[in-house]
């Protein structure tokens, strides 16, 4: 071989890698996540409303942009999204408009607020999880399918994975998204960028808190769901969205091959670690947490997978709904959680990231601690939840300058 040729095919094997590095696709290789190049370790958020807020007829896009510009100011740039919600739009604690009203019939508004959601989210270099149903009805999710295709309402629907009728119904829509065409690359770029190439999707999540009924079912439903997305977009990644070890099942779904990285949730009120109503049990609740941690790792450390905490929060003060309350009892919470999930990462990467629980930014309770009802600003909590529970808001400044120390170091290991 020639010494011209020899270098021709390592400086095209370069620029090959080179262009391959900085594709804007999140990867995984082991327990990493990858992203241009370096490892990618993140501290984001919650913000399941955004499609809602980007939509141009019934949403509220100057508040979209603003609020993602605290975040970015924060160092926030992983946000787990809702990418699915189920009519009809009469039903209370139910986020409306929805973006399927109706059976296979979708509201282009709402679609059109993802597109913008997340063009949006993609100028600002953040990364989205999109999740693409439910267990729990505050999105219509898994009870509104039995309720449109079995003829019951079913609250707690672990019988989902083994119908059929149900699973293709989902299969139908993951199909839609991922192949729709985002409309605002083509109203703002003049680009044609369908969501199955667009960088700004980290990764599809198959639901929210899939809840395992019969194991065997719900093992086959992951993989054939897995499978179907990694046909479909396999530039991108997949997850469960599962809550981990305190559901059961969870190790064992863990281990489906198309399953691109682990994850799971710690609620410690809602699990009875920790009351709110004192500073006393405050030491329990982040014992509890960081055991819940401890204990998932290491489940999963055979794995070899990225593992994310993408669901956590906790009350203000004394279980106070007012966003003008205290919140330093959530903010070493926080802190707790946090300095766990580091020192795995830190630890040949056992953990990459964890997304707090919620944000609401500049969005305000019509009623603190109120139920949501149509025309009440969207928050951090659904609308199945007493508003400003879990929220975190634009003014909580000793939350975000929390938050900004903790995004610094874990933006320091992506090396």
């Amino acid at each position: 071989m020639g010494t011209k040729y020899l270098l021709s095919i390592l400086l095209l094997c370069a620029v090959c890698h080179v262009a391959q590095a900085s594709s804007g696709f999140v990867t995984v290789n082991g327990r990493n996540f990858y992203l241009d190049g370096k490892k990618y370790f993140y501290i984001g958020t919650n913000y399941w409303h955004g499609m809602n807020l980007g939509a141009p007829s019934s949403g509220n896009q100057t508040r979209l942009t603003e609020e993602l510009d605290q975040l970015q100011e924060y160092g926030i740039k992983n946000l787990r999204i809702m990418g699915s919600t189920q009519g009809p739009d009469n039903k209370s604690k139910r986020i409306v408009p929805s973006l399927e009203y109706e059976q296979g019939k979708y509201n282009e508004d709402i679609f059109e607020g993802l597109d913008t959601f997340l063009y949006e989210m993609g100028i600002r270099d953040m990364k989205a999880v999109v999740t693409l149903n439910n267990f729990w009805e505050w999105s219509g999710g898994f009870p509104q399918y039995f309720e449109w295709y079995k003829g019951h309402y079913n609250l707690y629907p672990t019988g989902f994975y083994k119908d059929s009728t149900l699973t293709s119904k989902l299969d139908d829509f993951i199909r839609v998204i991922i192949n729709r065409e985002n409309t605002a690359y083509k109203k703002y770029e003049g680009k044609t960028v369908l969501y199955k190439d667009d960088p700004t999707i980290m990764a599809w999540q198959l639901a929210n808190e899939p809840r395992a009924g019969d194991c065997t079912d719900w093992v086959k439903w992951i993989n054939h769901t897995s499978t179907l997305i990694k046909e479909l977009a396999p530039k991108q990644l997949v997850s469960i969205g599962n809550e981990g070890t305190i559901t059961g099942c969870s190790e064992r779904g863990n281990h489906v091959e198309n399953i691109d990285y682990i994850t799971f949730h710690a609620w410690a009120q809602n699990w009875g670690w920790y009351s709110p109503h004192s500073r006393n049990g405050l030491n329990n609740g982040i014992s509890r947490a960081q055991g819940y941690i401890t204990s998932n790792v290491n489940l999963n450390k055979n794995r070899n997978k990225p593992m994310v905490l993408e669901e956590f929060g906790l009350a203000r003060n004394g279980n106070s709904y007012d966003p003008a309350s205290e919140c330093d009892i959530r903010n070493d919470y926080y802190d707790g959680v946090f300095s766990k999930v580091y020192d795995f990462a830190t630890d040949e990467s056992l953990m990459s990231g964890a997304n707090f629980w919620a944000y609401g930014g500049t969005g305000r309770p019509r009623s603190n601690g109120g139920w949501w009802k149509e025309g009440d600003d969207l928050i951090g909590d659904p609308p199945h939840e007493r508003q400003g529970w879990y929220t975190v808001y634009n003014t909580d400044q000793s939350t975000l300058d929390l938050l900004k120390k903790w995004t610094t170091k874990f933006d320091e290991l992506c090396q």
